[in-house]
């Protein structure tokens, strides 16, 4: 609970100054200093596999923009100066395309760095942010054929219903 507590805190007061991502080892830490986990238990409860792939994915779509090599795939200034409806429905239908080809984790963590460098304003990010999480949740009950549910179908043999009842 205290961790708990003081995540939330911290994500209320000092996310400006120290990222949420250290706001969340903090919680880690006070787990494991408290005894409440073991290391071994707590590393074996990570999805590798995960981390890795919105990592390389965030990485790979941030040295697109550095390089520029974005601006010669996608007309990001273009992009800018679209009214927030269209900039929507144009993300809307990229992360849903996107999630039929390759997986939803994938497609979103290489989409939010891009839209990101397309907004006006901090509730603009926000905003497309939870869009592109939205339609990427959709994509697992949009179409039961897609790879996303393929992996998960895959991934969940012994599941007691059958492929197409997954969509």
């Amino acid at each position: 609970v205290i961790a708990l507590i003081i995540v939330i805190l911290g994500w209320l007061t000092v996310i400006n100054t120290m990222g949420s991502a250290l706001i969340g080892l903090s919680a880690v830490l006070i787990l494991l200093i408290s005894g409440k986990f073991e290391f071994e238990q707590l590393i074996a409860g990570v999805r590798w596999h995960v981390i890795f792939t919105y990592g390389g994915a965030i990485c790979v779509s941030q040295m697109l923009a550095e390089t520029k090599v974005l601006n010669a795939i996608l007309p990001i200034e273009a992009l800018s100066n679209l009214d927030l409806p269209i900039k929507t429905f144009l993300l809307m239908i990229l992360v849903l395309i996107g999630t039929e080809v390759i997986i939803n984790s994938a497609v979103t963590a290489t989409c939010l760095p891009i839209v990101l460098q397309t907004v006006k304003s901090e509730q603009e990010a926000i905003f497309l942010t939870i869009i592109t999480a939205i339609c990427s949740g959709l994509s697992l009950v949009a179409y039961a054929g897609s790879p996303a549910m393929n992996l998960f179908y895959k991934a969940h043999p012994s599941l007691s219903f059958g492929y197409w009842k997954i969509g």
